[in-house]
């Protein structure tokens, strides 16, 4: 009886190491169990997250709060920096929709010089169209908006989250015609060399 009860005891005493030893293991999207990658800036808690920021003044904001909130932004040099990178050829442009498509600087000048052909009715001819040439030249200023591609970063010991920003995204505000806003229409694609 004593053996049996010893016996019973060890096996119990067995399962709860076991148990005790069994943790629950992250996992993605999917289901699958992902591996907690740690490196020298922590524990990797986020890959390619993608967050945005405004570069311009929005019409409803306040100057004043919009000062106060985003101190030293200064669009002129941030898409002037990147545009001028890439169209130099120092950096490579991706499609902002999938980032394995680059783009070449070619096609971006193309894109930037469009010329459009439009019927505009003449106002003192009602039914009469003239065909008119109208040239779009593209600007940094209209550079409205910044996503960023991140990599999130933490350290339980100093309990700290680091942000690595892996690549940007240029975006313009598309309006409706009656100039209100309709959404943001991502341009290019930069990858960060970290």
């Amino acid at each position: 009886m004593k053996n049996a009860l010893f016996s019973l005891l060890g096996l119990a005493a067995i399962f709860m190491v076991a148990a005790c030893g069994s943790e629950t293991k992250p996992t993605d999207a999917t289901g699958t169990p992902t591996v907690a990658v740690t490196t020298a800036d922590g524990e990797l808690w986020g890959e390619h997250v993608r967050s945005q920021a405004e570069i311009i003044k929005p019409e409803d904001w306040d100057s004043s709060d919009w000062v106060r909130v985003n101190k030293f932004v200064d669009q002129q040099k941030i898409a002037s920096t990147i545009m001028d990178a890439v169209l130099s050829g120092k950096q490579k442009a991706y499609d902002p929709f999938d980032e394995n498509v680059e783009i070449s600087v070619e096609t971006l000048n193309s894109q930037m010089h469009k010329t459009d052909t439009l019927l505009i009715e003449d106002p003192a001819k009602p039914g009469v169209f003239e065909q008119k040439i109208i040239k779009r030249e593209f600007s940094t200023e209209s550079i409205t908006n910044i996503r960023f591609i991140e990599d999130w970063y933490f350290d339980k010991v100093k309990f700290k989250l680091t942000k690595k920003v892996t690549g940007i995204v240029l975006g313009q505000s598309v309006l409706n015609d009656d100039g209100s806003f309709k959404g943001l229409k991502p341009i290019i694609l930069v990858k960060l060399n970290n």
